[in-house]
């Protein structure tokens, strides 16, 4: 019997969250402080999400840094206005202080 193809179409559930749904959604702490924007995913050779790319302007006016950010240290949700949030556990502070990278748009180094 031959060997059998690699699946390449998967189910998906109604409930999956897309990548379209994440790009361009504004990230908040549990105190409500705006810590960035959603910018883009990073995904490993293996094909895994490794990262979400946060922009984070560390002060009004001025030029957003980015920094990359553990998918699992997101809970994605509604804001209560009709729009998503990404809800992050961390403060100001500590999102500033974070490990910048360098990115450009589709390419992260």
């Amino acid at each position: 019997m031959p060997a059998q193809a690699p699946n390449r179409f998967v189910p998906l559930s109604a409930d999956a969250t897309l990548a379209s749904r994440i790009i361009d959604v504004t990230v908040t702490n549990p105190a409500g402080d705006v810590l960035g924007e959603v910018v883009d995913l990073a995904f490993d050779e293996g094909r895994t999400l490794r990262a979400v790319v946060v922009a984070v302007s560390v002060a009004p006016g001025a030029m957003s840094r980015f920094v990359a950010v553990d998918p699992a240290a997101f809970t994605l949700g509604p804001d209560g206005g009709g729009h998503r949030r990404a809800l992050l556990a961390a403060s100001l502070e500590e999102i500033r202080a974070a490990p910048a990278i360098r990115y450009r748009s589709g390419f992260a180094e």
